[in-house]
């Protein structure tokens, strides 16, 4: 059989999916007719698809150097680098395509979706509108478009893009999970819900959709589809899986009701993930600073208005600079002042949002950051990425993610004595660092102003329950003792926030608990002068059980609100904990469900009582330090000279 007859059965045994018989035959064309472009070029598809990428990689390398011209040999080494994780190749050979062929909108694409992967999103948005420049049609594009917005929080543009894929023909599993997403970030819950069940009948054992879709009923108190929705993510993070579909938002565990190897088992997919996608980006080279003092470097996407951005606000400006030099990177691009508070309390600050993950971490290294304090941990716009790439010779986690983050970049988790007790530090794979007093920092909060109930919509002759909880934090026990507080307490209001999403859920669950419709006032969301002049105008804040208030329990306490908890396992369920113990009010920190029920029953009914809570709790505010700044700035730097020591 001549070459020439060889390759053509070869290409007949391909086409046919004969996988072995196309090799054997490829190789007896190259035997005799080494320099076989075209041979090399299939063979290299075949060993591709057969999956061995070495053997398809040095195949494409032989085809590349007989014909450079040919740009489908490079777009599939390409391809098969992306699939490989070696980002910074493909990067380079799709260069090479785009060297010869400028306007290639398939090459640009490609290039696009490396740049996503790579972190650098200005540049991916540029290289997939270019793209669609060329060809408006190209449906793989407009989604990879989509992600690119969606990671700028451009919501409504991005899920304009997913649905322009899906009208361009594009399909499958996440695409519509992609859809989902944007949907639930622009309040289309019902389309977002609409979506993931489509998603999942493709892919009905996908881990990600099922955390996605119990995240959503629990954002909309669903609480019966959400523990369902729950339970089925619970049974498959028990079972083996790899791979993207796999993967779960780690945030979800701050809340999920998971068994513990589920919990687990969700950190070492992400964490793996992280890895696979920084494996093959250059380690940076730490640069050396001349003086004695700490340099403490702050990570997060959250430098604006967000909770953790309020927290922080006056923070930085507070730590001791003969002993620290402070630098701030931003993952996330803030207007306002909280942004501008943040950005002039840091002797140096960097906007990094632009950046691809290698490029922060270099820049990180090059600033000589001694300790690098995540505020973001695994949270929406968060970079674990770039920790993974180790810039700093100990990196901490702190405030954003109170969860372990069972990852080897994170060496330390700084927590209190009152979210993290001695007996509960089995909780952490990290070595936990304890804060004195509160882990959360005080800013400048806003005093309470003269304000009457009416302006709120509240009754002036009734006890006033309060909750001003995300939805997310809701569950059903949690209503279950709300109805047994309402019952014992029959003169009683609740007043609570909640988006409009969950209004529906939580009035259905409150009244298939025999309450009256009456009794349950729904409040809108208020800026923080306001909220904190409403939550003064109420009586005792009752708190969630699994997630507890956070920054929404400084806000009350700041407003002279007393907040009852549970102190719950983890450092999720005992954030008002930490708050109450710093102000010394540890009469509103009970140990399970029926004490909370019974606390808030007793207050209820006691005014006196109440009345010297909110005493005690306005002396606190002052005396304790909690709302100093300089007083979280020195406990932090306590414990930065003892990591520092080590």
């Amino acid at each position: 059989m001549t070459a020439a007859a060889a390759f053509e059965a070869a290409r007949r045994a391909h086409l046919q999916q004969r996988l072995d018989e196309a090799q054997t035959l490829y190789r007896q064309v190259l035997e005799t007719t080494p320099d076989h472009a075209a041979a090399w070029h299939y063979l290299g598809l075949v060993l591709h698809q057969r999956g061995e990428p070495g053997a398809a990689l040095d195949a494409y390398a032989r085809a590349t150097a007989l014909a450079p011209g040919r740009i489908d040999t490079r777009i599939l080494a390409t391809m098969l680098l992306r699939d490989l994780g070696r980002i910074r190749e493909a990067l380079d050979t799709i260069a090479a395509v785009l060297a010869v062929q400028p306007r290639n909108a398939l090459a640009l694409n490609l290039r696009g979706a490396l740049l996503l992967l790579s972190g650098d999103v200005s540049q991916a948005e540029t290289a997939l509108r270019a793209a669609l420049a060329i060809d408006p049609q190209l449906a793989e594009a407009w989604h990879h478009l989509g992600i690119a917005l969606h990671r700028q929080r451009r919501w409504r543009d991005a899920l304009g893009c997913y649905r322009t894929a899906a009208a361009r023909g594009a399909t499958g599993y996440q695409l519509q999970h992609n859809i989902a997403l944007a949907a639930e970030a622009v309040g289309e819950f019902d389309a977002a819900v609409t979506a993931l069940h489509a998603a999942l009948r493709a892919v009905p054992g996908n881990a990600s959709g099922w955390a996605h879709l119990a995240n959503i009923h629990a954002l909309r108190c669903d609480f019966v589809a959400a523990d369902a929705a729950f339970a089925r993510l619970d049974a498959l993070l028990q079972q083996p899986a790899d791979g993207a579909d796999a993967l779960v938002e780690p945030f979800l565990l701050l809340f999920a009701p998971l068994s513990a190897p589920a919990r687990a088992e969700a950190l070492r997919r992400y964490v793996a993930q992280v890895e696979r996608q920084t494996a093959h980006l250059a380690r940076p080279q730490r640069s050396p600073h001349a003086g004695s003092r700490l340099r403490i470097g702050y990570l997060s996407p959250d430098f604006g208005e967000h909770a953790v951005g309020g927290l922080v606000r006056d923070l930085f400006a507070a730590h001791d600079r003969s002993g620290f030099d402070i630098a701030g990177y931003s993952l996330r691009r803030h207007e306002g002042d909280t942004a501008a508070r943040i950005r002039a309390g840091c002797d140096l600050f960097r906007d990094v949002e632009a950046q691809s993950t290698e490029a922060i971490a270099a820049q990180i290294a090059a600033d000589g950051i001694d300790i690098l304090v995540d505020l973001g941990g695994y949270t929406l716009g968060a970079r674990p990425g770039v920790l993974a790439l180790r810039p700093a010779p100990v990196q901490i986690g702190w405030l954003g993610f109170l969860h372990t983050h069972a990852a080897p970049f994170i060496d330390a988790i700084v927590l209190d004595e009152f979210v993290a007790p001695p007996a509960q530090h089995h909780l952490y794979a990290e070595r936990v660092l304890t804060l004195s007093g509160s882990l959360f920092p005080g800013s400048g909060y806003p005093a309470p102003r003269a304000a009457t109930r009416a302006r709120f919509g509240l009754p002036h002759d009734r006890f006033v329950f309060a909750s001003f909880n995300n939805s997310y934090k809701l569950d059903a026990p949690l209503l279950d003792a709300w109805a047994r507080i309402a019952r014992g307490a029959p003169d009683a209001v609740f007043a609570l926030y909640l988006p409009d999403a969950a209004r529906a859920g939580v009035s259905r669950a409150w009244t298939e608990r025999g309450l009256a419709a009456e009794r349950l006032l729904l409040l809108p969301k208020l800026g923080l002068a306001e909220h904190i002049d409403r939550a003064a105008c109420c009586d005792l804040f009752l708190d969630a059980f699994r997630y507890q208030a956070g920054a929404t329990a400084m806000a009350s306490a700041a407003a002279g609100l007393p907040t009852l908890c549970v102190a719950g396992q983890g450092a999720a369920a005992r954030l008002s904990v930490s708050i109450n113990g710093a102000l010394g009010l540890h009469e509103l920190v009970v140990d399970s469900a029926d004490a909370y029920v019974d606390a808030a029953i007793a207050l209820a009914q006691t005014p006196a009582r109440l009345a010297a809570l909110r005493e005690r709790l306005a002396a606190a505010r002052t005396a304790s330090g909690l709302f100093d700044p300089r007083r979280a700035a020195t406990a932090l730097e306590a414990v930065y000279r003892r990591i520092a020591a080590r």
